[in-house]
């Protein structure tokens, strides 16, 4: 099967992320109410970390999605969704399908996380407290708190380097509200952290719910 020099940088980043091995296929699917979509589907069998660690099985399929997403997204022919699908060394599989529209969001909201992050690089806390959006996970009358506990593990963990995005996932705090969680590792001068920031994936201001450097 065809692909582009791009997809195939793609697919190559992926398996040099989660080794194991890797098929992919495109299909057309002529009986969706919106015409004739196209799909890439990838699955990933034999990978070592993503057997270990199963847990984190959304976040794997995720960033398999994105990263291809992210070579693809310039091609002329485009795709309608994106789906991974993961097998398990003991058996059975677990299937995830991601729209390129979500996907597009993903991309546009990890350029706001790497500011985030360039914020907290710099310790500007009050450049963070601002940009808190205060109601749907953290209180008013936390705020405070929360900045003293970000201080406090930085100074325990150390200066941030750099930041590698790993999956993401939307969940509802409530019928109206959606939640982007957008997880990754960041690079400290002491003990290396995960990260993970919670976003309106339906906002365009520069806002964040909660940050945390634990998944």
């Amino acid at each position: 099967m065809k692909i582009s020099d791009e997809e195939t940088k793609g697919i190559n980043e992926i398996v040099s992320l989660y080794g194991g091995s890797l098929t992919y296929s495109i299909k057309w699917n002529t009986s969706t109410s919106t015409g004739r979509t196209k799909t890439f589907e990838i699955e990933i069998d034999n990978s070592d970390i993503i057997n270990q660690n199963q847990k984190l099985t959304e976040m794997f399929a995720s960033n398999i999605a994105y990263t291809f997403f992210k070579f693809s997204k310039g091609e002329k022919e485009k795709y309608d969704s994106i789906i991974t699908t993961i097998h398990f060394k003991e058996g059975g599989k677990a299937t995830f399908a991601y729209h390129s529209d979500l996907l597009k969001v993903v991309d546009l909201k990890l350029k706001y996380v790497q500011q985030v992050v360039d914020i907290l690089k710099v310790k500007k806390y009050d450049k963070i407290s601002s940009t808190i959006k205060i109601g749907p996970v953290l209180l008013e009358e936390n705020r405070i708190k929360y900045i003293d506990k970000l201080k406090s593990m930085d100074s325990t963990f150390g200066d941030i380097y750099d930041f590698t995005p790993s999956g993401f996932r939307i969940s509802s705090r409530d019928k109206q509200r959606q939640i982007l969680h957008i997880s990754g590792y960041l690079k400290r001068s002491k003990t290396d952290t995960q990260f993970s920031i919670d976003i309106n994936p339906e906002s365009g201001q520069q806002e964040f719910y909660y940050i945390d450097y634990y998944f």
